[in-house]
């Protein structure tokens, strides 16, 4: 950061002011508080980071120092609603836009209007600063332009409550569907009592949550939340609009080509290999399965040497779509081997050739474990939370 002599150069410690305004405490409340500020820019120990300089605004003289100087200088006309807290926050917002305002001085310049209320803030918040640490001694000047960053700031702080309760919200509808996914697996579950104590875990994880709403917005802003549809995500879209849609198509080209180039297969398989056993990983035996029946460098030989037929890969098929159905939700079992059906009636027609089959059947593949491995995190997730509520504190 650049020296804060910058932002006042060298300047005497007492100069006149020449406001008759306002009362001679006034005067001498600004003083003080000019000197305080004017001191503490020019420390680099207390401007070198957010944290020190948070902390030293946050210091009860330098609260004091606020509050007695707009108490003093109290003018409805020229700030109807002083706020000491709110001036302190334009010196941090000057110095460090990017930790309140999440957007770097250097980013403004470039920003489109949805950054505007940040732009404003900071360019309001360095007339403060400068009304403070510049020759001119101005007392009013310095409450038009707190006058003038307090609607800006308080526009601001609206715009990112709203932006909080948004994220509030859909955290909300995420706990809501944990808790709709743990009481559907009620019927298929080995472990109940496991179960129930995730079940409960999520319940607490949602009561939290509404507390934090209500803090944020009130009754009425849990209650908008609360009745609001979830956001529903075309997870297949957002897959194909990132570039998926390329991915397949070249492995496609790849198989049409004269000879076809099988590669693919074996980064595929690998990777279909390598999820199933972090799906396990306390299941050595399960693991040691998984590499015996996947196992990748044979696979690529047999391919190599033209013995890699149709059978030899419907059993690899078969392997991986057993495994997805075993992990996967019992609810989704039919669907899953509905699909399967259809995979075999293509392939058993003729009307089907490579490059249309295994495209479709490895990204379904993916799509599925992705599945699995989300329900898997959410599970894990909700263990790591509940083993942290039940450890005593030592």
């Amino acid at each position: 950061m650049a020296s804060m002599e910058s932002w006042f150069g060298q300047l005497p410690c007492h100069v006149m002011i020449m406001d008759t305004l306002f009362s001679s405490e006034s005067r001498q409340r600004y003083i003080e508080f000019r000197d305080l500020i004017r001191n503490a820019l020019g420390d680099a120990a207390i401007t070198a980071t957010f944290e020190d300089f948070s902390t030293f605004i946050q210091k009860p003289q330098v609260l004091k120092a606020s509050f007695l100087l707009l108490k003093a200088a109290k003018n409805e006309e020229l700030l109807p609603k002083p706020s000491p807290r709110t001036l302190l926050a334009a010196f941090v917002i000057a110095l460090f836009p990017e930790a309140v305002l999440e957007i770097s001085e250097a980013e403004m310049g470039s920003a489109g209007d949805e950054h505007a209320l940040d732009k404003d803030c900071f360019r309001l918040a360095k007339t403060i600063v400068s009304a403070v640490t510049s020759n001119g001694e101005d007392l009013a000047e310095l409450l038009r332009s707190l006058a003038a960053f307090q609607d800006k700031f308080g526009q601001w702080k609206e715009y990112d409550r709203q932006r909080v309760l948004r994220s509030l919200s859909n955290t909300h509808h995420q706990w809501c569907a944990s808790l709709e996914h743990l009481e559907n697996a009620r019927a298929d579950t080995r472990d109940p009592e496991s179960l129930e104590t995730m079940i409960d875990s999520v319940k607490r994880q949602l009561e939290a949550n509404k507390r934090r709403i209500l803090q944020f917005g009130g009754p009425e802003a849990l209650e908008e939340i609360m009745g609001s549809p979830p956001i529903t995500v075309d997870l297949d879209q957002i897959i194909n609009e990132l570039g998926s849609r390329k991915y397949w198509d070249d492995f496609a080209d790849e198989l049409r080509q004269s000879p076809p180039v099988y590669s693919r297969i074996g980064e595929l398989l690998t990777e279909i290999r390598d999820r199933l056993k972090q799906l396990i990983p306390n299941r050595s035996d399960l693991q040691s399965d998984i590499d015996r029946s996947l196992d990748i460098d044979f696979i690529r030989q047999m391919i190599h040497f033209g013995s890699f037929d149709s059978e030899s890969f419907f059993r690899v098929f078969d392997y991986i779509w057993t495994n997805l159905k075993n992990f996967g939700a019992a609810s989704a079992e039919s669907e899953w081997n509905a699909w399967r059906d259809q995979i075999m009636e293509k392939a058993g027609s003729g009307a089907s050739t490579y490059d249309v089959l295994l495209p479709e059947i490895f990204n379904r593949f993916l799509r599925q474990l992705d599945t699995i491995e989300d329900a898997t995190h959410r599970y894990r997730e909700i263990l790591a939370q509940n083993r942290e509520i039940s450890t005593p504190s030592s």
